[in-house]
């Protein structure tokens, strides 16, 4: 698999541990995983580098701008695929 991006995920959540779980299942099955957990982490990472994947998003985040709001500034300037979670 020489020369293979693996896909990357970012996470967007602000529960360490639920993001951490994830992340690691995720890892197991070689995708390449980042963590932040608000909102304007994700859309400040998306605007420095264009390489993710697909995005997935908690709907409550510890910053000032929710999963929704984020998710549509997001898609101002990106056309990455996000699902939303509200567990």
């Amino acid at each position: 698999m020489d020369g293979v991006r693996c896909k990357k995920i970012l996470i967007v959540e602000d529960s360490r541990l639920s993001a951490q779980i994830t992340a690691e299942i995720l890892d197991k099955y070689a995708y390449c995983v980042e963590i932040v957990t608000t909102g304007e982490e994700a859309i400040e990472r998306l605007k420095s580098r264009n390489d993710i994947d697909l995005i997935l998003m908690d709907i409550e985040l510890g910053g000032k701008i929710d999963g929704i709001e984020t998710t549509y500034l997001i898609q101002q300037f990106s056309d990455i695929p996000i699902f939303i979670s509200y567990c």
